[in-house]
Formats: C-alpha cells, sequence, structure tokens
C-alpha cells in the first residue's frame, strides 16, 4: 500500500487519508512523527513525510550523524579549562 493512501481510524482526521491531513493540516503528521510510539501509524506517517521530503522511509533525522562525527571538532587536553 502507499502510504498516502493509509487512512485514520482515530482522532479528529478519523477517515482521512495521510494526503488529505497533511493538505488540510501538515503540523498534525509533524506531530505524530514526534509523539508516536513504534507502530503502524507512525511508521506509514514517516513513509509518506519520507517521500515528501524525497527520502527513503527508513531515513531518520540524525541521517548526517556520520558526516557530523567527521567534522566535529578535534580536542585536546589542553584545550579543556577544568
Amino acid at each position: 500500500m502507499n502510504s498516502k493512501n493509509f487512512v485514520f481510524n482515530f482522532g479528529k482526521y478519523k477517515g482521512k487519508t495521510i494526503e488529505e491531513v497533511f493538505n488540510i493540516d501538515d503540523e498534525y503528521l509533524f506531530w505524530i512523527e514526534k509523539n508516536f510510539k513504534p507502530g503502524i501509524v507512525l511508521s506509514e506517517v514517516k513513509k509518506f513525510l519520507n517521500e515528501e521530503r524525497n527520502l527513503p522511509w527508513n531515513e531518520t533525522e540524525n541521517e548526517n550523524e556520520e558526516d557530523f562525527q567527521e567534522n566535529e571538532p578535534q580536542w585536546n587536553e589542553n584545550d579543556i579549562p577544568f
């Protein structure tokens, strides 16, 4: 099933698809992405939002963590003020 066709069976958007909710109230989907526990709803919302962002569905917010670590400044003991 395409995630945009997933239908909510609860809440204020019960009976609406993810795509319909995105067009009405995209902040609701962002709220679900941040606050829902793992499960089918969160999985489908993440897939949809990542498709909108043109990311693979399993990418996370920390997708560039390796890049960050590579670019992190290097410290030595003399740099620490305590």
